[in-house]
């Protein structure tokens, strides 16, 4: 392709239909769980309530002690002592400065907890419509894999009564044509099934190889 030294791989040719075991429940848990978007929003919600109780103590008394060993006097050698205390500050007016900032940071709270209920309902959606394409695209697995098995016993059919003399070559080229649409159309849902999977998965925030 142009590039050089380029590592070596292995391309799989894997025709089988392997269906993805998950009901729509599982995803939306898995999705709650691991999407690391909900992750981050639910830690700053966590964070607004932990501001706004910070602030709403802004008015409350606070209670502080101290305590020192100290060497004092005018004659060696002096006189050694501890010296300790309390102190309590009863905050008198502060100009409504801590009612503002707690009604700030009680709006903070609520918008985060709307961000979060957006979210998780966005996920949900996702969830939802990534759910909903993965069963489709298996019906049209199913579908089409029941297309190539038909195709193939046409052309067997077709073949059968041409070696017989009761068939026609146009016959035999129509159903190799319809064999190769088949498998084709086959391909295209495997690919339809894997892609809708693999929405899925991200979806519901799993690491993807």
């Amino acid at each position: 392709m142009g590039f050089a030294d380029t590592p070596s791989y292995d391309i799989a040719d894997d025709m089988d239909f392997k269906a993805y075991d998950i009901t729509k429940q599982e995803a939306l848990a898995r999705a709650f769980e691991n999407r690391p978007d909900l992750k981050a929003q639910e830690t700053g919600e966590v964070t607004a309530q932990k501001s706004l109780e910070l602030a709403a103590r802004g008015d409350s008394p606070t209670l502080s002690a101290y305590a020192a060993y100290n060497f004092e006097g005018e004659n060696f050698p002096l006189d050694e002592g501890w010296n300790f205390g309390m102190t309590m500050s009863i905050p008198l007016f502060d100009g409504h400065l801590v009612e503002y900032q707690t009604k700030e940071a009680a709006a903070n709270l609520e918008e985060v907890k709307l961000a979060t209920s957006s979210l998780r309902n966005d996920i949900s959606l996702e969830i939802e419509e990534g759910y909903l394409s993965l069963i489709e695209y298996g019906e049209s697995v199913e579908v089409s894999r029941l297309m190539v098995r038909q195709a193939e016993e046409n052309l067997e059919l077709a073949l059968g009564r041409y070696q017989a003399g009761v068939g026609s070559p146009i016959e035999v080229t129509d159903a190799t044509v319809a064999l190769n649409d088949a498998r084709r159309n086959y391909v295209q849902a495997l690919y339809d099934y894997r892609m809708a999977e693999i929405t899925l998965k991200s979806a519901m925030g799993e690491n993807l190889p």
